[in-house]
């Protein structure tokens, strides 16, 4: 009953913006978890793991990267019950390690969140494209372009096939696919990549 009080206040206080009593809370949570039969699984780092996303989304990567190193990879492995909540949390620790200029790292997490996704969906799921976009980013900063080349054209088609003409995300693979075949020393393809993400933008915010 105190975990579960302790959990859900990390949830409350997460929505409040009241960031470090959420973190207070969601260490009682972890404390309050390892006494429970698994603590190794999912319940024993949530309150890190919600935090981490919303870290994630306010662009704060320091206190993002301080809470995936609260929650480790082997809370990660338990997650196998809840595919999407694993490539979720794998997903947030990746931008949070390209941001950082951690491009192995993060190709290797985009890595397994892809793997996890496409069991649980398959392969033409536009969270899967956006994966494919991201590991292709990592793989660019890695110095490996014509690997990345591959993953984003990948990414881009998916997102073709699924997502609106006019939707971000297509514009966010052009300018990735841009970028690689700028150092491919393709300038002119790189050109109508570019033009065709700005035109994406336009439609949607003209």
């Amino acid at each position: 009953v105190a975990f579960r009080a302790a959990r859900s206040l990390v949830l409350t206080q997460t929505k409040l913006q009241r960031y470090s009593e959420a973190e207070t809370w969601a260490g009682h949570a972890e404390v309050l978890a390892g006494g429970m039969a698994d603590p190794g699984g999912l319940d024993a780092a949530e309150g890190h793991y919600l935090l981490l996303e919303e870290y994630v989304g306010q662009g704060d990567l320091e206190a993002a990267d301080a809470q995936g190193d609260r929650a480790p990879q082997k809370r990660v492995d338990a997650l196998g019950s809840d595919p999407p909540l694993t490539a979720a949390v794998l997903r947030s620790l990746g931008r949070v390690y390209l941001a950082q200029g951690r491009a192995r790292e993060a190709s290797d997490v985009f890595e397994q969140s892809l793997a996890v996704w496409e069991a649980a969906v398959g392969h033409d799921h536009p969270t899967i494209g956006e994966l494919l976009t991201l590991r292709g980013s990592a793989l660019l900063a890695m110095g490996a372009p014509a690997e990345a080349l591959g993953l984003v054209q990948d990414g881009l088609a998916i997102h073709e096939a699924t997502l609106p003409a006019d939707h971000p995300r297509l514009a966010v693979d052009l300018d990735a696919l841009s970028e690689i075949l700028t150092s491919l020393g393709r300038p002119e393809e790189a050109e109508l990549a570019k033009q065709r993400a700005i035109a994406v933008r336009s439609a949607k915010h003209p």
